[in-house]
C-alpha cells in the first residue's frame, strides 16, 4: 500500500508543480503576451482608422475639387457665351453703322448727282439761251421779219422746255 500512497502523492504533487508552474507562465508569458497582442492589435485599429479617415478626407477633397473644377469650367463657360454675344451685338452694331453710314453716303453722292445734273442743266440752258440770243441776231441781221422771228424763238424755248 505504499505503493499507492507514493503515487497519489506523487501525482498530486505533480498537479500542484503543474498549477504553479501554470501560473508562473500565466504571469510572466501568458498575460505580457497578451497585453502586447492588444496592444498591437489597438495600434493597428488606430492605424485602420487613421488610414479610413486620410481616405475619407481625400475623397471628400476630391469631391470639392472636382466641384471647383466644374463651377470653374460653367463660370469659364459662361465668360465664353457672353464675349461671344458682346462680340455678336458689337459686330451687329459696327454692320449697321456701316449700312447707315453707307446709306449716308449714297444718298449724299445722289444728292451731289442731282446736284451736278441740275447745274449743268442750267449751264447747258444759258449756253443754248446764248447761242439762241446769237442765231437770232445774226437772223436779225439778215431778215427783218418779227413775226418769223418771233415764231423761230419760240420754236426754240418749246424745244428746250421739252428736253427738260
Amino acid at each position: 500500500m505504499d505503493f499507492g500512497w507514493t503515487l497519489l502523492i506523487e501525482a498530486l504533487a505533480t498537479i500542484i508543480s503543474l498549477g504553479i508552474l501554470f501560473v508562473v507562465i500565466s504571469y510572466f508569458l501568458y498575460f505580457p503576451i497578451k497585453d502586447s497582442i492588444k496592444k498591437r492589435e489597438k495600434f493597428l485599429d488606430d492605424r485602420y482608422k487613421d488610414a479610413n479617415k486620410i481616405n475619407s478626407d481625400a475623397l471628400k477633397t476630391q469631391a470639392a475639387i472636382s466641384e471647383r473644377l466644374k463651377a470653374s469650367k460653367n463660370e469659364a463657360k459662361e465668360i465664353i457665351d457672353l464675349s461671344k454675344k458682346e462680340a455678336n451685338e458689337l459686330k451687329a452694331q459696327i454692320i449697321e453703322q456701316a449700312n447707315v453710314k453707307a446709306k449716308t453716303t449714297v444718298e449724299q453722292a445722289r444728292e451731289q448727282i442731282k446736284n451736278e445734273e441740275i447745274e449743268m442743266y442750267e449751264k447747258l440752258k444759258d449756253e443754248i439761251s446764248s447761242i439762241s440770243i446769237l442765231v437770232a441776231k445774226k437772223i436779225l441781221e439778215k431778215e427783218t421779219d418779227p413775226k418769223v422771228d418771233q415764231k423761230m424763238i419760240d420754236d426754240l424755248i418749246k424745244t428746250i422746255q421739252n428736253e427738260k
